[in-house]
């Protein structure tokens, strides 16, 4: 059985449409939550932001994604965590989903589907990373209108995709307020972006991030925003 193993938690991903990745982690830490915050992840795989966002704190995340075997794994992982009672897990699309909840949300993440013009595959892996079951204008629409006034929705992307996402989200009026930008090595140009939103327009806060050395060491700067969560750190 695959399972990867964070320093208060372990995440089994064998069922899982996405494995465990970078993006996940770097999103489940990077992003800002709120005080008393109930949170949606959308998309949520085997459920590592969920449970990353249970061990900073977060009193209550709501966790969905559309892939049978994604939320099996997710429930399973959630009952094995510390954080059982405030994570739960159900398999439903998003268009349903928003269209359907009594609930809003302080903050909502998402590591979506993201390549908009491709086309679809037969691979499990790709059909996860594939827009076909959640463009775009649907995620940003579901957003807006589960989102309350002060509410965060942080998402991350590959860097063309972002700057895509960014420009429809602020024609419907969630506006970006803080970005950072990641280089995969010192040599190399950056090819993600972490991103947050809000309906409030703030002042635009950017940072950046290098994952790796040249000599493929990971950086201080990645092993401190990772520190809490990898059991090498």
């Amino acid at each position: 059985m695959s399972e990867f193993r964070f320093k208060k938690f372990s995440v089994q991903h064998h069922l899982a449409a996405m494995k465990v990745g970078t993006d996940a982690v770097l999103l489940g830490s990077w992003t800002d939550i709120p005080k008393n915050a109930v949170a949606l992840d959308i998309g949520t795989g085997s459920g590592l932001i969920a449970l990353m966002l249970a061990q900073r704190n977060c009193p209550k995340i709501i966790a969905i994604d559309i892939h049978e075997g994604s939320i099996v794994n997710a429930r399973d992982n959630f009952r094995n965590s510390p954080w059982n009672a405030k994570l739960k897990a159900q398999q439903i699309n998003f268009q349903e989903f928003w269209k359907t909840a009594p609930n809003t949300f302080d903050l909502i993440v998402s590591n979506p589907p993201f390549f908009q013009n491709d086309l679809p595959s037969s691979s499990r892996n790709t059909e996860a990373r594939h827009a076909s079951s959640l463009n775009f204008d649907e995620l940003i629409e579901g957003c807006m209108h589960l989102l309350t006034h002060e509410g965060l929705f942080s998402l991350i992307l590959p860097s063309t995709e972002a700057g895509i996402f960014t420009q429809k989200s602020e024609k419907k009026g969630l506006y970006l307020i803080k970005r950072m930008r990641i280089q995969p090595k010192r040599s190399k140009n950056e090819n993600r972006q972490t991103l947050c939103f809000s309906k409030s327009k703030k002042i635009l806060q950017e940072e950046n991030l290098c994952i790796r050395e040249e000599d493929n060491t990971y950086t201080d700067d990645y092993k401190t925003r990772t520190a809490s969560f990898y059991l090498n750190f």
